[in-house]
């Protein structure tokens, strides 16, 4: 994982949707029951599709043995703008009807210009609706990981590096944009179709307009019928090799982890012989991330100023 995407994740823990993604893969290859990991590049590698029972025999995977209960689809959630901790609105006044930057419509319901109190901020623009989709229990997929532990390690030896994913809860969105900044004295314009604040009313019509002066926006826009995954939760599993018969847990992943403030604790899942290195033992270990973390959501307060 880059450390771009981790630093992105740790700014947007204050949002109760588990781990924001910095790069939204889509939902055709990142959803519930999928496995894989992600690279140092912080790209997404899908490895299977634990509900294809078909895909996961041809891999050499057994099925999963428990069926999954998938939970009801939510599908009518609405955003406004999801900001990191230290990032503030400030409501714009238009006068004249002329707009303040180049880019952002005259016509625009309401302007805001966002800025952070530190040296970094963070941003996130959805398009309505939010779909929540997921599983009830994780149970099913712990004990599939560890039944295929050994083949997986074998046939897919990278997950020892950069951690294995299994995915069992995702919001994804139809269209997104992304903006993460360094700098105190920096500031983002942005024109809304409705109030931005008010955007938890606002219809599937619901558009922004951000300063074309603006940059680091990064824009996502999966095809046909897939979405932009934004936010998820799962189970990580670590691999650490055995040394002198005892479990190493100096070692690390060569791809950092995510922030530890989304994860319920390490545990132990098995013990399994490493099938690339003679007479050596693998440890794995698996986390679960929180979907809803026991967070307290600060109500960003705005001020209404004019644009001179």
């Amino acid at each position: 994982m880059s450390k771009l995407d981790q630093k992105y994740a740790e700014m947007m823990e204050n949002h109760p949707f588990g781990i924001a993604l910095f790069h939204p893969p889509p939902s055709g290859t990142f959803k519930p029951g999928v496995c894989g990991y992600f690279d140092e590049y912080g790209a997404w590698n899908p490895i299977c599709d634990l509900l294809d029972t078909k895909g996961l025999a041809a891999k050499g995977l057994s099925p999963v043995e428990q069926e999954p209960e998938r939970a009801p689809l939510e599908n009518g959630i609405k955003w406004g703008p999801q900001m990191s901790t230290d990032t503030k609105a400030s409501k714009l006044n238009m006068k004249g009807g002329v707009a303040p930057q180049p880019g952002i419509p005259v016509n625009a319901s309401a302007i805001y210009e966002y800025s952070s109190s530190k040296d970094i901020g963070a941003i996130l623009l959805t398009t309505p609706p939010i779909t929540h989709d997921r599983f009830y229990f994780s149970t099913p997929f712990k004990n599939w990981v560890k039944k295929n532990a050994q083949a997986i390690l074998k046939n897919y030896p990278d997950v020892q590096e950069h951690q294995l994913w299994v995915v069992t809860s995702v919001y994804m969105t139809k269209s997104c944009a992304i903006n993460m900044w360094n700098g105190h004295d920096k500031n983002f314009t942005v024109g809304f179709s409705v109030d931005a604040m008010g955007a938890g009313e606002a219809g599937t019509g619901f558009e922004w307009h951000h300063s074309q002066k603006d940059e680091g926006w990064s824009e996502y826009s999966p095809p046909g019928d897939q979405q932009a995954v934004v936010y998820f939760g799962g189970l990580v599993f670590t691999y650490h090799r055995s040394l002198f018969g005892k479990e190493d847990l100096r070692q690390k992943a060569l791809a950092p982890a995510f922030s530890s403030g989304l994860f319920r604790g390490s545990q132990v899942l098995v013990k399994i012989e490493d099938p690339h290195h003679l007479n050596e033992h693998v440890t794995i270990r698996y986390n679960e991330v929180f979907e809803e973390a026991d967070l307290e959501l600060d109500i960003e307060d705005t001020e209404e100023r004019k644009v001179e």
